[in-house]
Formats: structure tokens, C-alpha cells, sequence
């Protein structure tokens, strides 16, 4: 039975304040890995994933303008599967100068997207009628 919720989510739930260290302590290694485990998983749970490798990230404008793309894409898995909020891309884009906060939302808004895709998977375990 666990085996069913797990497949059924294609995203992992992580910790948006562990992104956001591990990217600092690697000095932005990880974030560049996150980023393309991210597009992935929107991928693969239907969204539009997009072009935006984790080399996008590397060339100064156009990461900026990938990361609002990002937020974009998360909005519309949001609506996708039903979940709570939005994800925003100009909130995405502007966190980026407020400490790099654009790993804790965009990885706090995917928890929730993870989150109602399991609460649509779980199996009901009430009595049949």
C-alpha cells in the first residue's frame, strides 16, 4: 500500500530551509542540482516543465528569468492537482535578491503540490457501501 503513494508522487518532499543551507554551504552546487531535480519532477508530475536546465542558472540574466518560469510552471501544477495557493512569478523572481530565498518558496509551494497529489493517491480505507 505504500508502494502505490509512493509512485503516485513523482516530486520529493524536501526541506526548503535544508535547500537553502545545503545551496550556501556547497557554495551553490546543490542549488544547481536541485534546480534540475525540480524540473524534473514538475516533468514528470504533467506540469510544463520548460527549458530550463540547471545551466540556465549560470548565465546572469537568463537565470533570473528562468527562476520566474519556474514559479510560473509551479502555479500551474498547483492548479493542476488542486492545491492550496499559488505559486507567483514575480514573488519567485524578486526573492532571488532577499537572500536567495527563491529555493524556500519555490520549494515550499512544490511541498504543497507533493502534498495534494499523496492526499489524492491515498486510497480511502473507510467501509465499502
Amino acid at each position: 500500500m505504500s508502494s502505490q503513494s509512493v509512485s503516485a508522487v513523482p516530486g520529493k518532499t524536501r526541506s526548503p530551509w535544508g535547500v537553502w543551507w545545503l545551496s550556501l554551504i556547497t557554495l551553490g552546487i546543490y542549488y544547481l542540482v536541485w534546480y534540475h531535480k525540480i524540473h524534473r519532477e514538475i516533468a514528470a508530475a504533467g506540469g510544463n516543465a520548460g527549458l530550463a536546465p540547471a545551466w540556465s542558472q549560470i548565465v546572469p540574466i537568463w537565470s533570473l528569468i528562468s527562476v520566474a518560469g519556474t514559479g510560473t510552471w509551479i502555479a500551474d501544477l498547483q492548479h493542476l492537482v488542486g492545491a492550496k495557493g499559488t505559486s507567483s512569478a514575480a514573488v519567485a523572481f524578486w526573492s532571488q535578491f532577499w537572500f536567495s530565498s527563491q529555493t524556500r518558496y519555490l520549494q515550499r509551494r512544490l511541498n504543497q503540490v507533493w502534498l495534494q497529489m499523496a492526499r489524492t493517491a491515498a486510497p480511502t480505507t473507510g467501509p465499502a457501501i
